[in-house]
């Protein structure tokens, strides 16, 4: 996928979520025909250039009817919590990530961009310690395990994929630069990244090779 006509498309999966949303609104501005895969069309604004599916990623046959057509997919999932408070209780299913990434990749999704997170799988070392320590001590450890076991798949797969790792989220709108690791390089990611930063990116990862099959750490670079 190297240039963004108005003919391309993307389904965006978590498209009603915080970050979701961004990526939407960021891809239309960019001159993507964008399908948003949402369970409630009520929490998503209408836009020219959007076409809003209902359905659940879980469901095999809701994945195979939204990937016609598209040229790439971004997975903008998140397992649920009760609120974002850090001891927040987890609520609804424990595989919704895994799940929903086995039947991507059944149904032939051969570009997939998924916003996974620092502290998953073999990124913990790089992780600020305040992640490790909520990744192991409260039911951020279901989503976290969530988001590991569709890495995986992702890994082990013949797909073209991009695993985005970013560090602890923030709402504030940022303009900075990112910073971009992996866990053998010798930086240490800063704790924090805006979620606009993580949707600006998981949107450039889908105009550059550079990216391509590869797992990233992602923070602010300040």
């Amino acid at each position: 996928m190297s240039s963004n006509t108005a003919k391309e498309a993307i389904l965006v999966i978590g498209a009603s979520g915080r970050i979701g949303e961004l990526i939407v609104r960021s891809a239309i501005d960019a001159g993507y025909r964008v399908v948003a895969l949402v369970r409630d069309a009520s929490r998503i604004t209408p836009l020219k250039n959007l076409e809003i599916t209902v359905g659940d990623p879980m469901d095999p046959a809701v994945i195979l009817q939204s990937v016609h057509g598209v040229q790439a997919v971004v997975v903008a999932l998140a397992s649920g919590r009760s609120s974002d408070a850090p001891w927040a209780k987890s609520v609804g299913p424990k595989n919704l990530l895994e799940l929903t990434t086995k039947h991507l990749l059944a149904a032939g999704a051969s570009r997939i961009v998924v916003v996974s997170a620092a502290g998953v799988g073999d990124s913990r070392a790089k992780a600020p310690r305040i992640i490790n320590f909520l990744a192991q001590h409260t039911d951020l450890s279901i989503g976290f395990n969530d988001h590991d076991r569709a890495d995986q798949l992702l890994v082990a797969s013949n797909c073209n994929y991009t695993i985005i790792r970013p560090t602890g989220l923030t709402n504030k709108v940022s303009l900075n630069s990112t910073l971009i690791c992996t866990v053998a390089d010798t930086v240490k990611p800063q704790a924090w990244i805006s979620r606009n930063q993580v949707a600006r990116f998981a949107l450039d990862a889908l105009n550059t090779t550079k990216y391509d099959r590869r797992t990233v750490i992602i923070s602010d670079q300040n």
